[in-house]
């Protein structure tokens, strides 16, 4: 959900945490990407104009290459929300007009997406906590938007479901900041920290867990990443 940005306790703008770890986050796998999208994954790909093998169309520029893939994985990410807020006792409506391009397989395949996490939801008796809590650190001076916290066999926990290829470095330091903001701000300590991945082209399901106790080092990495921005920002001031 859209919302206006976070500031300190004197009014003061703040770096988000996906804006930190953004900076600082994996870019092989978007290299990567952006050179299949180049080349093409098939070496009839740019010989005809629907490759089918991979139905890459000839000519794609990299912003249509990835409107696909993100269409299907903002609907597979509104049903999962709406599901998660509807467990909250909130509402969550989906505008069905902004995905009526999609194909039917498209759309299908962020419905299968979505009744995957139901599966798991269901099956590990997951309780919601809080669902879009949003948070401001006055020590490290950022602030952060979390998914869910959520109460599974007795433990406090932290959810975050992505669509994406896989799962990156960058996504637990992401999760890291949301343990600072959680535990800065009087929340109980985090048990387990949650990653619910649904593929934006296959439909398939990855569940990643850490305890609290793994993860000191993405901690760590996520203050590391915010000192850094705030440097990166003097650091372009000299050349004013």
């Amino acid at each position: 959900m859209a919302h206006k940005g976070y500031h300190n306790a004197e009014g003061r703008r703040i770096p988000g945490v996906t804006t930190i770890t953004g900076r600082y986050g994996d870019k092989g796998a978007l290299l990567w990407w952006a050179n299949q999208v180049g080349l093409g994954e098939h070496e009839s790909c740019d010989f005809q104009p629907v490759c089918p093998k991979c139905n890459r169309r000839k000519g794609l520029t990299q912003q249509e290459a990835s409107r696909p893939a993100a269409t299907m994985g903002t609907l597979a990410h509104d049903l999962i929300e709406q599901h998660i807020f509807h467990a909250d006792g909130k509402e969550y409506t989906i505008d069905q007009s902004e995905f009526a391009h999609l194909t039917d397989d498209e759309y299908a395949t962020s419905e299968q997406c979505a009744e995957s996490f139901k599966t798991w939801f269901k099956n590990y008796d997951v309780q919601i906590v809080s669902t879009e809590l949003g948070l401001v650190s006055e020590e490290y001076q950022f602030g952060g938007r979390l998914d869910a916290t959520a109460m599974i066999g007795g433990k406090f926990v932290l959810l975050d479901w992505k669509t994406s290829k896989g799962i990156f470095e960058s996504y637990i330091s992401q999760l890291a900041g949301y343990v600072i903001l959680l535990e800065e701000n009087g929340q109980p300590q985090v048990q387990e920290l949650h990653i619910l991945r649904v593929s934006k082209d296959t439909g398939g399901f990855e569940h990643r867990m850490w305890p609290r106790e793994k993860v000191q080092i993405a901690i760590d990495h996520f203050i590391h990443c915010r000192k850094l921005y705030e440097m990166d920002k003097k650091l372009k001031a000299l050349l004013k």
